[in-house]
């Protein structure tokens, strides 16, 4: 129990494999015998030490010591739980969950094939979030080579969002983007390690639109154009993926889309 709360967890384990193994996780928030939250059976749930490695939860005292932590600073503990549905990639759900009178919930949200990280950037006493947007996976490349930018979400008005003054970097100079443009060899999905709109991507969620439009000017190669086919359908398509992250209603103005 905590703060009045009872919390479950179950776990079912796979038929002869050692306890070590779970095969899902399930977990419930309860008052008064009434069920006021409850996760998936099809997730495995990890809990959180702030500032180190997330691990399965294993049964009631982990999940005590592990995932119920104050990251607001207002004494008031949170439920911080990051589900996994298995497979190769993907998918992560977190749940923020602050047992208050009645539950709050900081935050609900699948980020995808990327987990989360808590550090108080500006050192307030209040846990920033860290991660990346997986928006772009298998967005006309491989998984290895999909570019993955960094996302800062910071809690504002009861919820975690994204906030553009955590991610906001230095513009970079022209002497940069001009080396950048220059290694570029092509616009296909299988050019290399990295595709060439990688840094064009990382520029515009560092809050440098200009820059990226520069890189573009100079990197692109019409000879050499991929799917994208012309410039503009790479920047039409470019919006339109950017439309469907998690986090653009956030980000809009920010990325000058």
């Amino acid at each position: 129990t905590a703060q009045g709360y009872t919390i479950e967890h179950v776990r079912e384990f796979p038929k002869g494999e050692p306890e070590e193994i779970t095969f899902w996780s399930k977990i419930s928030i309860l008052k008064d015998e009434q069920t006021l939250f409850s996760t998936e059976e099809a997730e495995l749930f990890s809990g959180f030490y702030v500032g180190e490695v997330a691990d399965w939860i294993k049964d009631a005292e982990d999940l005590k010591n592990r995932a119920i932590v104050d990251i607001t600073g207002n004494g008031i503990p949170e439920v911080i739980l990051q589900g996994y549905s298995g497979g190769s990639h993907c998918c992560h759900h977190i749940y923020l969950i602050e047992l208050d009178e009645p539950l709050k919930f900081l935050l609900n949200l699948e980020t995808g094939n990327d987990g989360i990280a808590f550090e108080d950037l500006n050192k307030d006493g209040v846990m920033e979030i860290e991660t990346r947007d997986d928006v772009f996976t298998y967005w006309n490349t491989s998984f290895a080579a999909s570019p993955m930018p960094e996302v800062v979400l910071s809690l504002k008005d009861g919820k975690y969002k994204a906030n553009a003054t955590f991610m906001r970097k230095p513009a970079p100079t022209d002497k940069e983007i001009r080396e950048m443009a220059e290694a570029v060899k092509s616009w296909s999905s299988s050019a290399g390690p990295e595709v060439a709109w990688k840094y064009a991507i990382d520029l515009i969620y560092s809050g440098n639109i200009v820059s990226a439009k520069k890189y573009i000017d100079l990197a692109w190669r019409e000879n050499n154009a991929g799917d994208f086919n012309t410039k503009d359908n790479f920047w039409k398509e470019l919006k339109e993926q950017i439309h469907q992250s998690p986090y653009y209603s956030d980000l809009s103005s920010y990325f000058g889309l």
